[in-house]
């Protein structure tokens, strides 16, 4: 950690490690759910069918409740159609493309993909690991082959730096810049310690 002049240490904080899909998206959903002021999204696989379009219509639930809900997906690595798209839009989530491809064969932009996979809610709590949103990363489908990999989900000091991540992010895709609100990292009083 010493060496590593770009890591940011941060402290106090409770990591659940959600070793599966099962385990990550039942924590997803009810934390998806239970959103008071924004949701933000960054992923490099988002497709609209069977999962995937069950977490959009969550965030469009969510963005006709009120609560302010932005969406990274990678264009090359997730798959959203048009509807999905407008429906997106018509219920106010704000969605990008990372680095969008205009061009079937062109190779300029394909070594610069977003492979991220991060939620902030609430400036509270964060994921980030290896699942995508995707069907195929929860066994509970009926899915070919079993999927083995891991996310965790963040209280603590550790969101603050997957906010930071993530405006930045937005600012990179977005026609819009992302201003920092001091909701997106409220002050939090230390969790308790475990004993």
């Amino acid at each position: 950690m010493r060496n590593n002049e770009s890591a940011v240490l941060t402290f106090d904080n409770e990591v659940d490690i959600l070793i599966n899909g099962e385990e990550k998206f039942k924590y997803l959903r009810e934390d998806l759910e239970n959103a008071k002021h924004h949701i933000h999204l960054e992923y490099f696989v988002l497709f609209d069918k069977g999962l995937g379009s069950e977490i959009i219509d969550i965030l469009c639930k969510k963005a006709q409740e009120g609560i302010s809900v932005r969406l990274i997906y990678d264009d090359v690595g997730s798959n959203i159609s048009n509807v999905y798209k407008k429906k997106l839009s018509d219920n106010g989530v704000k969605h990008f493309p990372f680095m969008p491809v205009l061009f079937s064969n062109s190779t300029s932009k394909l070594n610069y993909r977003d492979h991220r996979k991060i939620v902030v809610i609430d400036g509270d709590i964060g994921y980030v690991g290896g699942i995508n949103l995707d069907q195929k990363y929860d066994n509970t489908f009926d899915n070919e082959r079993y999927w083995r990999d891991t996310h965790l989900r963040i209280r603590g000091g550790a969101v603050g730096a997957l906010q930071s991540s993530f405006v930045l992010s937005w600012n990179f895709a977005a026609k819009d810049t992302m201003e920092i609100e001091k909701s997106y990292s409220p002050n939090k009083s230390p969790l308790p310690k475990n004993p």
